[in-house]
Order: structure tokens, then sequence, then C-alpha cells
């Protein structure tokens, strides 16, 4: 009888302790992860010198402040505005190419056929395989008939 009481009272103490560890346990987990607690909004590198240089991503350490600080301001600038140039063609790029493989839904598809000229994204619907087959016997029977029939 006393084990089975104390039994009960272990039981209602975990229950009762498991919720606080959990919290606690949740609250030390995001503490450890200086990753996500570390994150800057996108903006400016300010350099020892005053200077300011274009940078996005979480806050940098003072080698990365010393790298992006190595060269001057307005170079800084020019292969960011480079870089930025090359990121916004390549998101076109995997735009395009997530349309021609039907992710984006009917009028992008449409859209990126137009402006690619690929037929990817329409060869997918048998619907076109099957007017393809069609316009073909037709064109075929056609080019025989004018030239069996003589007309």
């Amino acid at each position: 009888m006393r084990q089975a009481f104390l039994g009960g009272v272990w039981l209602i103490a975990a229950l009762v302790a498991v919720p606080a560890m959990a919290q606690s346990a949740r609250d030390s987990g995001l503490a450890s992860l200086s990753g996500l607690r570390d994150q800057a909004p996108a903006g400016r590198l300010r350099c020892p010198d005053g200077s300011t240089r274009p940078w996005d991503g979480e806050r940098p350490g003072k080698l990365v402040v010393d790298m992006a600080c190595a060269i001057p301001a307005a170079e800084a600038e020019r292969r960011h505005a480079i870089a930025a140039v090359h990121v916004a063609a390549k998101a076109e790029a995997a735009r395009q190419e997530a349309a021609l493989r039907g992710e984006q839904g009917v009028a992008s598809g449409l859209a990126a056929t137009a402006e690619t000229g690929r037929l990817d994204y329409l060869l997918r619907f048998r619907i076109v395989w099957i007017a393809a087959v069609v316009g073909a016997l037709a064109l075929v029977g056609a080019i025989l008939g004018r030239l069996l029939g003589g007309k």
C-alpha cells in the first residue's frame, strides 16, 4: 500500500515537472543556436574607418569585417550591384524552369512557354500529343489526296 502511494506521488511530481523541464530545454536550445539568434536584417556593414559596405546575412565576425573592409567602398558597391544582377537573373531562370515543369500553374506555364519558345510545358499534356497526331494524320491525308486525286 505504501509503495503504491509513493508511486502515485512520484507520478504526480513527474507530470508537474515535465512541462517546466521542456520549457527550459526549449529556451536553452535556442540560446545555443548563435546563427539564428544573431541574424541581422539586410543592410550595411560599418567598417572601422567609418565607411559602410553593403551586407546581407548574419551579424559578421571580426574576420568577415576585416575582409569586407579590405577593398574600397566603391569597389564593394560595384561588386554588390553585379552580384545582385546575377542573382536576379538566376532567380528568373529558376522561376521559368519551375513554370515549364508545371509547378506554378497554367498561366505561368503558358507565359514561360511563350517567353522561352520551349514546348516542355505543353508536351506534359496528352491532349497536345493527340492533337499533334491528328494534325499530322490530316496533313498526310491532304498530301495524299492531292497526289492521288489530281486536284
